[in-house]
């Protein structure tokens, strides 16, 4: 619930149980897709993202029914068209239009999450590109949430793991500025501050 409202995206309790009632049954239910992810988390069980279309098929996995039809990938696997990030009257970052121009971004995305690096700093790095890429034209943020919670579930615990979108929701304002201080030209893309704040939401939801 706290992931989908977090995009103002509205989820109720019930939907979820219904998902949750429903996960082995061949009916078409909103969330199931959803649920059946989140197991995985409760189960520890790690993404293999090793290739450009592992992407796409935790995206279609994922958001199965929860992308409107006019908003769905319009390239091979990705976006192929312009998008823009930020409000009505203010532009935060412009992605790559076009799908062969940020592929190479996404190729060196996958190489840096499957590296020996420091685990929590490279989960946070990771979503920040993943976010700055922007590979879709809706649900990036829900895709890329996701796959830090996996993370986060397979390297600490599930409950961790799955509190993070709702502190993130509870501190929405402070999540999307750590993005936004990335993007200032004046940090020439530091990002230690953005992994510190997402530091800080992570230690809030394990005490809460």
């Amino acid at each position: 619930m706290s992931t989908n409202e977090i995009e103002d995206v509205k989820t109720t309790s019930q939907e979820v149980n219904d998902a949750i009632s429903n996960i082995d049954s061949k009916r078409q239910i909103r969330l199931k897709s959803f649920v059946r992810m989140y197991f995985k988390i409760k189960n520890q069980e790690n993404l293999k993202i090793e290739s450009l279309s592992d992407i796409r098929n935790i995206y279609d996995y994922l958001l199965e029914g929860e992308i409107p039809e006019n908003k769905l990938p319009d390239g091979k696997l990705f976006r192929n068209s312009f998008t823009r990030i930020g409000s009505e009257t203010k532009t935060v970052h412009l992605p790559k239009t076009y799908e062969n121009d940020f592929l190479p971004d996404l190729l060196e995305w996958i190489r840096f999450i499957n590296s020996n690096q420091p685990s929590l700093f490279k989960a946070f790095i990771a979503h920040y590109y993943f976010e700055y890429i922007h590979p879709f034209n809706d649900g990036n943020g829900r895709t890329g949430r996701y796959i830090a919670c996996v993370y986060l579930g397979y390297k600490l615990d599930p409950l961790t793991a799955i509190i993070f979108s709702s502190e993130i929701n509870s501190n929405r304002k402070d999540y999307y500025k750590a993005f936004v201080d990335v993007e200032n030209q004046k940090n020439y893309g530091e990002i230690t501050f953005f992994v510190e704040r997402m530091l800080k939401i992570l230690v809030k939801g394990q005490k809460s």
